[in-house]
């Protein structure tokens, strides 16, 4: 009789068994939220509105830049042009000259400079991305597993932790 029997227990011990780790996508609790909440269409949406807006802050910021460096070039030029033409002092002129001399060798003004201008709007727009819409995205998420239940589902279920995890 022990006989009969120890062959049915080991085969419901192997049915009660978690998946291994590596087997992720044999767990059907992650299939399903996985087919639920990465939609195409979500993510499109996200995607565009994200390279929309990224494209415009690298795309403005260093043309602004460029265009500011500009502009006081052409301001300073301009006061020393006319301090010149009104018979101003000469050390006010020599530095007023050396004054623009300093603040353009300080600076470089490569296109690599200019292109950097770009990287800390952008590091702003992830951190609100992340911070902001992700923070979201998970308390919607966590709102909507409490109402189906599926959070008690998973602490009921055979698998580990790290499975659970995973």
């Amino acid at each position: 009789m022990t006989d009969s029997a120890s062959p049915s227990t080991s085969n419901a011990a192997a049915a009660l068994r978690p998946p291994p780790v590596w087997k992720i996508f044999d767990n059907p609790i992650f299939l399903r939220f996985c087919r639920s909440r990465l939609r195409a269409k979500g993510l499109g949406i996200s995607l565009v509105i994200t390279l929309v807006i990224s494209g415009f802050l690298y795309l403005i910021f260093p043309l602004t830049a460029q265009r500011v460096d500009a502009f006081r070039d052409r301001g300073a030029d301009q006061m020393i042009s006319r301090l010149e033409a009104q018979g101003g002092n000469r050390e006010q002129v020599r530095w007023m000259k050396a004054q623009r001399d300093q603040i353009a060798s300080r600076q470089p003004r490569t296109a690599d400079h200019y292109a950097r201008t770009a990287l800390f709007p952008l590091l702003i727009v992830q951190g609100i991305i992340l911070f902001v819409f992700g923070t979201g995205q998970v308390a919607g998420g966590m709102t909507a597993e409490a109402d189906e239940g599926s959070v008690d589902y998973q602490r009921l279920a055979p698998v580990t932790p790290l499975t659970k995890t995973l």
